[in-house]
């Protein structure tokens, strides 16, 4: 019968010790856990922190796109008007010329 005991006993060290084990594998698996979900929080957070910031320089652009059109149209506007001017001025020196001629 001793040796039937202590082979019960083996077997309960050998449970204990796989139970122990297995405690310690979980605490270390939730640890983990809690550091991954943590790194996902600063991720998200810096997720966030970059989609405003991509948001705000797309609208800077935007701004500065219009801004720069709106320019654009004004000297746009300034040189058809030069050119105009300068298409009287071309008429009256023709006229002017053949006028003298």
């Amino acid at each position: 019968m001793g040796n039937n005991e202590d082979d019960v006993n083996d077997g309960l060290k050998r449970l204990d010790g796989a139970v122990k084990a297995s405690v310690n594998k979980l605490a270390k698996l939730k640890a983990e856990n809690k550091g991954l979900k943590d790194e996902v929080s600063e991720l998200r957070r810096l997720l966030a922190i970059n989609e405003k910031k991509t948001q705000r320089l797309k609208d800077e652009l935007q701004k500065m796109t219009s801004a720069d059109e709106k320019s654009w149209q004004v000297r746009e506007r300034t040189i058809k008007q030069r050119l105009k001017r300068l298409a009287t001025k071309l008429s009256a020196f023709e006229q002017s010329y053949i006028l003298e001629s």
